[in-house]
């Protein structure tokens, strides 16, 4: 959010006022976000898209697991917001007006798009969550991918890159939301990612966005 520079002189009522609106979270911030994105700043946990004529504003998000992306339609003609992973996890169905939300779980990347009109789509990043960030030999990693255990009929999947090495499987179909990961081959980075999997047909999203730890 911008805001104007201070031109003139403030009087010491108004400059109070104006530090404490400072320290107040402003509309569209992260405050209340998931601190768990891959360059450790903080996550919204609420997002709202607009759907226009042949546009989506923003099309690339980043939301928080659990966190929930709005599409507000606000076109001339009617649109769609749906689901572009082959999973089939949301459709709003034709709308001119009003309003439709998803709520987004689980760590990967998920396209989206209106199906009335192609050239309209955009993809959402949900991160994962790697505490702490650095460590030593010693740290237990607490790493994280999920808000809540999948529904029935779909898993996560985690894949790990050691230091010099090239991305593995690490958890493999889990329904937990999140592991502990100790060093085995010494100092340097790990890297890891996550996405979303529907067991009976094998669709997926996207990986998410790598988190990485530091082992020193």
């Amino acid at each position: 959010m911008r805001r104007g520079g201070i031109t003139r002189a403030l009087g010491s009522t108004t400059a109070l006022f104006l530090l404490v609106w400072l320290s107040l979270p402003q509309a569209g911030s992260a405050a209340g976000g998931d601190a768990g994105s891959p360059d450790g700043a903080a996550v919204p946990s609420l997002i709202h898209v607009n759907a226009g004529d042949n546009w989506f504003n923003p099309n690339v998000i980043l939301v928080a697991r659990g966190g929930t992306v709005t599409w507000d339609f606000v076109g001339e003609s009617h649109h769609t917001a749906t689901d572009t992973t082959g999973m089939e996890l949301y459709d709003s169905g034709s709308l001119l007006t009003g309003s439709y939300s998803y709520s987004f779980s689980a760590a990967g990347t998920y396209g989206f798009k209106c199906i009335l009109h192609p050239q309209m789509g955009g993809r959402i990043h949900v991160p994962m969550r790697a505490k702490p960030s650095k460590g030593s030999r010693q740290t237990v990693f607490a790493l994280t991918w999920a808000s809540v255990t999948p529904p029935e009929g779909y898993v996560y999947d985690v894949q790990l890159k050691r230091p010099g090495g090239a991305y593995q499987v690490w958890q493999d179909g889990v329904i937990a939301t999140g592991g502990s990961f100790k060093t085995d081959v010494g100092r340097g980075v790990y890297r890891f990612q996550a996405h979303l999997r529907q067991v009976s047909t094998g669709e997926t999203s996207l990986w998410s966005d790598t988190v990485s730890v530091s082992v020193t």
